[in-house]
């Protein structure tokens, strides 16, 4: 039997991971699952085995790609299209037992599923951001439906909306961990993405918060001027001297610039963000430097 490298394995293609598969079940029923390793170790088609055994769990099962979506509204749509209502309610037709089952294992017991089921329980509030209205829609069709979501390559989706919108990915963060944290859900996530995936969110939310910092402790007017420092010394591997950094920071009033410039300093210094301590103005991090370089860079 010959097997094309970077396909998925299906049907009798698929060998082995029992012990793997029995496992994430036996997860699954108690928890969400994050699943993470080296690209070509089988991680896609392990998933695609789980959607295929999902049924005889009473789960229903679809395998979402998210490497090629760049937004926080287009990965809410891709899960939102895997999952039509009339799909869930034959689902629900088809597996009945199968389903009464899982919910006695899971002992939900205060909860309504499509087609009557059971009573409610209360939904997270979705965050202010373009993309909430539907983030609301699917939060209340899937909350209290035995699906799982198999949602696939979440770390190559993290690392392009954190490039192109780190704040709105923050706040898709922060409603999708609210969602899962919820009491009384009948659905499940399993998220897979390449080695570094929990790596990956850790770095985010430490290079995030460093972030939120400037915006807590600053006015606007003094924020956009911070940022516009730290964008531009990002832009150069060994950093920028004083006299290139107020370059690029403009050519109006250059005595005013040159204040302001070190008064920002004497902050930035002293938290960590920069280093000034050479002819050059630099990161003393090169990772915050990469990070702010793709999020922030001028």
């Amino acid at each position: 039997m010959s097997i094309a490298l970077g396909n998925k394995a299906e049907g009798a293609a698929f060998f082995d991971r029992e012990n793997e598969r029995q496992d994430l079940w036996r997860y699954l029923e108690g928890d969400h699952v994050v699943l993470s390793g080296p690209r070509r170790l089988g991680k896609s088609s392990l998933l695609q085995r789980l959607a295929d055994e999902a049924a005889g769990q009473g789960l229903l099962a679809r395998l979402v790609d998210v490497g090629g979506v760049d937004t926080p509204a287009g990965f809410i749509d891709a899960l939102d299209r895997a999952f039509p209502d009339q799909t869930i309610a034959g689902h629900l037709r088809g597996a009945g037992d199968a389903v009464d089952r899982l919910m006695s294992r899971l002992r939900k017991v205060d909860m309504t599923l499509p087609g009557g089921l059971g009573g409610g329980i209360e939904l997270q509030a979705p965050p202010d951001a373009a993309w909430s209205q539907s983030a609301r829609h699917l939060q209340e069709r899937l909350s209290q439906a035995p699906v799982l979501l198999l949602v696939d390559e979440v770390s190559v989706f993290l690392e392009k909306v954190l490039a192109r919108d780190q704040p709105d990915t923050v706040r898709l963060l922060a409603w999708l961990r609210g969602w899962r944290q919820q009491s009384g859900l009948a659905c499940r996530f399993l998220f897979s993405g390449s080695i570094g995936l929990n790596a990956l969110l850790a770095v985010r939310s430490r290079f995030t918060h460093w972030y939120q910092r400037l915006e807590r402790d600053l006015s606007p007017t003094d924020l956009t001027f911070t940022l516009r420092i730290l964008g531009s010394v990002a832009t150069a591997d060994q950093g920028l001297t004083r006299r290139q950094v107020l370059a690029r920071l403009g050519k109006p009033d250059p005595d005013r610039r040159a204040a302001r410039l070190d008064q920002a300093m004497l902050g930035l210094e002293e938290d960590g963000y920069l280093d000034a301590s050479g002819e050059h103005i630099q990161f003393p991090s090169f990772i915050l430097r990469d990070y702010w370089r793709r999020n922030h860079g001028r």
